[in-house]
């Protein structure tokens, strides 16, 4: 090599020395001076950060940052050392590129706002409240990742079994690669701090994260104090990983379990048919059939008694499908008799009461069998029009006076 390159190697030499030298001995809890760099005439930065790229992002990231400590210390009742501890950019960094629906669901699985069976039963007055592998009542967010089922915990386990794989291949610090797979199987039973054989200098990470807590881990949520430590042994190995690119790869298989327990909840509450609510859906519908069968055949109307003919092992035992069609098919002759025979009754009590026909006496015929009778004839002739009458018949005129 030329002396130029050889002076070029040796300042990058001394430049690895200072950087690793300021790691081990914890200068970066050391407030770092505001430093430019060689023939560097100006640099922006902002909350402690060197911008050396487009500022626009990197402020709007620190202005949402401060909105959201905000929003959680004053609405939902954080403390304050909790939001400081999280390491935010990292779960940010992780969040880049997933779908949008994924990131709805991250936000009301950690306000605690997710469709759970108890959110369920408040907001549409749902009966499923339950939890569908566990049955406890009144399920919540909490719940998701702390269900005692052992078909939830075997997924569990498997995907933290996937997680300690990876941490093996990707040169991560051996503690933990080690004391974070048992954190995780802990469930929140058990601390950060009580893990076997913590090293000292993990101490200030096991305290951080047991203030953010385990469910909130889960969720992405993790302490600043863990890109430190990861930062000094991948500056000491060979890996050509990042520390940016290794916290992302680790917050988004802590999104992946979190996630896995999600669907595999949804699985078994909405299968088809081998859901919590088709299960419970076909046990009503049976003993709605068992009800059905022992009806009277006179309860239902002739044209529909076929109904009540179909083989009864065979229908306990079909499709889902079939069974509602039989019921409501019942259902609907039952009432169509009820509404026929009622329409018959209105009927009856409506009708008017039948009128008797008068009897009309017949005239009496032309013609007089005898003088008396001719006489009389003549008199009701004479009422009837008024005319006069004959000469045997006395005078209706009024009397002149003498």
């Amino acid at each position: 090599m030329t002396l130029l390159e050889r002076l070029n190697k040796k300042c990058d030499s001394l430049a690895k020395e200072a950087v690793s030298r300021g790691i081990l001995e914890c200068a970066a809890a050391v407030p770092i001076q505001r430093q430019l760099l060689p023939l560097e005439s100006a640099a922006v930065f902002y909350e402690g950060s060197k911008i050396s790229g487009e500022c626009g992002a990197e402020i709007r990231y620190q202005i949402g940052k401060r909105q959201a400590r905000r929003f959680y210390i004053s609405q939902l009742g954080w403390h304050a050392q909790v939001f400081d501890n999280i390491d935010w950019k990292a779960r940010d960094r992780a969040l880049e590129g997933t779908p949008d629906m994924f990131r709805q669901w991250l936000f009301k699985q950690s306000s605690g706002w997710c469709a759970s069976g108890k959110n369920m039963g408040r907001w549409y007055n749902s009966e499923f409240t339950s939890c569908p592998n566990c049955n406890v009542k009144q399920e919540d967010a909490t719940h998701l990742l702390h269900c005692p089922d052992a078909g939830r915990y075997s997924l569990f386990r498997s995907e933290v079994n996937k997680l300690t794989q990876w941490l093996g291949m990707s040169h991560t610090d051996p503690d933990l690669a080690r004391i974070l797979p048992q954190y995780l199987l802990q469930r929140g039973q058990e601390t950060l701090s009580a893990a076997d054989h913590l090293p000292q200098e993990y101490r200030h990470f096991a305290f951080e994260q047991d203030l953010i807590g385990w469910d909130r881990f889960l969720l992405g949520q993790v302490s600043g104090q863990l890109r430190l430590i990861q930062y000094s042994h991948l500056l000491n190995s060979r890996s050509i990983m990042s520390v940016d690119d290794w916290l992302s790869a680790f917050i988004s298989r802590l999104f992946h379990i979190t996630h896995g327990q999600w669907i595999y909840r949804n699985i078994s509450k909405h299968h088809d048919k081998l859901g919590s609510i088709r299960k419970t859906e076909r046990r009503q519908l049976l003993l709605e059939i068992d009800r059905l069968i022992h009806l009277p055949p006179e309860a239902v109307p002739e044209e529909s008694r076929f109904l009540l003919e179909v083989d009864f092992a065979r229908l306990r035992q079909g499709e889902l499908t079939s069974q509602h069609y039989w019921v409501h098919a019942v259902k609907a002759a039952v009432v169509a008799g009820k509404r026929r025979t009622f329409a018959q009754q209105r009927r009856r009590s409506a009708a008017p009461p039948p009128t008797r026909t008068p009897t009309i006496t017949p005239p009496v015929p032309f013609g007089a069998t005898d003088e008396v009778d001719r006489r009389e004839c003549k008199r009701a002739a004479k009422r009837a029009h008024g005319g006069a009458g004959s000469k045997d018949d006395k005078s209706n005129k009024r009397r002149r006076p003498d």
